[in-house]
């Protein structure tokens, strides 16, 4: 049973990180499914067997995700650094996947609360000043027309789903 829990762990990192990097970059193109696709970046980034892990794959999706802002941020600043606008969109990648580096638990269980947490540290201030791309944009296009019921739901649904797998606690 070790070698095949193993096998199996070995796929889940390297699965994590792509599939948040392919959320991410549906998230930037603007489109309604993109939109959808990001009610699923919160379990790529707690299912990881690691808080390192889980940091990578918020980072991969937060990357993919805002690097369309660069190009308006050029636009923005015209005077300044050439620098500016990718360092401020590397800086706004790093800061909003630090609350999924701290929510990441192994004890499933904690995922309940933790998901939800990480969800709210992303939204209001501080850091929901840079809080783009948010996973609770999917609620207008998943439960429409159900208001706070329907954001509930998309904050507490990653939750429920990263408890889900067999033999956690």
């Amino acid at each position: 049973m070790n070698a095949q829990r193993t096998g199996s762990t070995d796929l889940r990192e390297p699965l994590s990180l792509y599939s948040a990097l392919i959320i991410g970059l549906a998230v930037s193109t603007g489109h309604p499914l993109g939109m959808v696709a990001a009610a699923a970046m919160p379990l790529a980034c707690l299912c990881p067997l690691t808080r390192a892990a889980a940091f990578k794959s918020a980072l991969a999706y937060y990357s993919t995700a805002l690097w369309p802002i660069t190009p308006g941020l050029r636009a923005y600043w015209k005077s300044a650094t050439p620098l500016i606008p990718p360092v401020l969109w590397i800086v706004a990648a790093i800061l909003l996947s630090l609350p999924w580096a701290m929510a990441w638990t192994s004890r499933r269980v904690h995922c309940l609360w933790r998901a939800p947490l990480a969800l709210l540290a992303t939204i209001v201030p501080p850091l929901g000043i840079i809080g783009l791309a948010s996973p609770l944009v999917a609620a207008g296009y998943v439960f429409p027309g159900t208001g706070w019921t329907g954001l509930a739901a998309v904050g507490l649904l990653p939750g429920l789903s990263a408890r889900l797998p067999a033999g956690a606690s």
